[in-house]
């Protein structure tokens, strides 16, 4: 018992050292400088710097991970969105919905994550959905590694409800590291 002790207590004490370090925020404000990219694709304008105290949809947020920092834009929102697999559709009574995305690194390190898993909506009755495994609409930003100054653009796929959806939300570090909130 006497040894147990003396392994667990330093265990949980290392690990609520390494939680406390963990200090994340949750921002809905747009970035003053948007995304340079935004205007190429015909995402809605970005808006940024106008005054708006919250983002939507072509609005840029500059998150930070654990080792670097990501210029998240919100490009397109799809719903409903029809599958691009024959094979997967979604449950009786849900649709799917797709959220585009561009992940830019302005780091100084390299990004790597699973995008899909910091990814959720919220529709109009107040319910979070998290992304679906399936990649429903392509290209899909599945698992990825983006250098320092690169970007990546693809789809989160979700299956929701038929209620309208009102907010996206994205966490850098799967989950754990800072989350921007989007507007729908």
């Amino acid at each position: 018992m006497r040894r147990t002790t003396m392994v667990v207590v330093p265990l949980l004490i290392a690990g609520g050292l390494a939680l406390a370090g963990c200090d994340t925020t949750v921002t809905s404000e747009p970035d003053s400088e948007p995304d340079p990219a935004v205007a190429e694709d015909g995402a809605a304008p970005d808006s940024s710097g106008s005054g708006k105290e919250s983002a939507a949809v072509g609005d840029s947020i500059t998150l930070d991970g654990f080792d670097t920092t990501v210029q998240a834009t919100v490009l397109e929102v799809q719903n409903p969105v029809p599958s691009t697999n024959q094979f997967i559709e979604p449950d009786a009574g849900n649709q799917f919905a797709a959220v585009r995305m561009r992940i830019r690194n302005t780091g100084d390190a390299p990004f790597d994550d699973s995008i899909s898993n910091g990814a959720a909506v919220v529709d109009a009755r107040d319910v979070e959905w998290d992304a679906t495994i399936f990649e429903v609409k392509e290209p899909a930003l599945g698992s990825l590694t983006i250098a320092p100054g690169d970007s990546r653009q693809g789809w989160v796929s979700f299956e929701v409800s038929t209620a309208p959806l009102r907010t996206f939300q994205w966490s850098t570090e799967s989950g754990f590291g800072d989350t921007g909130q989007w507007s729908l």
